[in-house]
């Protein structure tokens, strides 16, 4: 097979499956390691694929699998939920999107006290009920295998509830503020964001500036953004309503 050949073939996967790993390109191939890499790379140099998570991507593919993403930036993720605790107040009603980085906040949630706390990640209203935290499930169908529940039926219980505060997160955010719309739970994080009364944006630094089609909103929307990035000052002085937390 030519280099050509192989490197049509290659977006041909990645468009089909949004994501794969190095392990499944050698073995469909049927090429060494070593040269498939270096279809990679130059496939990367044209700005066609992003290399991450020990995968690819297309330029502007789909997420990787959520498996995948629940151990990237692990210490990153902690340090942001340390940030998010400050924030929570005992007696608090919270509104926690499906991402993975929210969903770290579970184990520090149990600090605090008469939490009230409506997801539709079933993993952490799981882990949450079985530590005697009052926990919502939104139900609907599993958008996302294992854990995330979306569609209409999701959407529909959240319009019921109001709560104190969001917190969200999202596949990329650019350094000029703009946050990117997933489009499985674009209509989700839209009402929980209009039902809560404060809004919290939860990022690590990867996310900064990943490409995107599509915006969700931007923050001059949210409360606060809780990121390891340092954004520029002119990006904070766009938004001067929103506080900017690591």
């Amino acid at each position: 097979m030519y280099q050509s050949e192989r490197l049509e073939k290659i977006l041909a996967i990645l468009q089909k499956s949004g994501y794969v790993t190095v392990h499944r390109l050698t073995r469909e191939l049927d090429y060494s390691t070593a040269t498939v890499n270096r279809d990679l790379n130059l496939l990367e140099a044209k700005h066609l694929i992003k290399r991450s998570y020990g995968g690819v991507t297309l330029a502007e593919g789909k997420e990787p699998p959520l498996v995948d993403r629940y151990r990237h930036m692990e210490k990153v993720k902690n340090g942001l939920c340390e940030t998010a605790m400050r924030l929570i107040s005992d007696g608090d009603v919270l509104f926690i999107d499906g991402s993975t980085t929210t969903e770290a906040l579970g184990k520090y949630l149990l600090e605090k006290r008469d939490l009230t706390v409506i997801t539709n990640n079933l993993a952490l209203f799981l882990f949450l009920s079985q530590n005697g935290v009052n926990a919502v499930s939104l139900g609907g169908r599993i958008c996302e295998l294992p854990y995330l529940l979306g569609g209409n039926e999701t959407e529909g219980n959240a319009m019921r509830y109001r709560a104190d505060k969001v917190f969200f997160s999202a596949a990329a955010i650019t350094e000029d503020g703009q946050i990117s719309a997933d489009e499985e739970y674009e209509t989700l994080r839209r009402i929980m964001m209009a039902n809560s009364r404060e809004v919290y944006f939860m990022a690590d630094h990867e996310k900064v500036g990943k490409p995107f089609r599509k915006m969700l909103t931007d923050l001059s929307a949210v409360t606060g953004i809780i990121c390891d990035y340092d954004f520029s000052k002119e990006t904070r002085s766009r938004y001067p309503n929103t506080r900017f937390l690591t």
